[in-house]
């Protein structure tokens, strides 16, 4: 399921994190497009390693 599928269910927000910054772009431009901004933050980084920390300081139980 991507994030904006999950956005269109219900889910209250979401965080992307792209290591490619053209697919960050896309990404960017897509948020905008689809008019949630309010919901969604992008950061350029290592998914792998942001994950795990965002998990670990918040708990986050609704990893996607």
């Amino acid at each position: 399921m991507s994030l904006f599928e999950a956005l269109s269910r219900g889910a209250e927000r979401a965080i992307m994190i792209e290591e490619d910054k053209d697919a960050l772009r896309v990404i960017i431009e897509n948020v905008n497009h689809l008019g949630v901004e309010n919901k969604c933050r992008a950061y350029k980084n290592d998914v792998f390693f942001d994950a795990w920390k965002f998990w670990q300081e918040k708990n986050e139980k609704n990893l996607i």
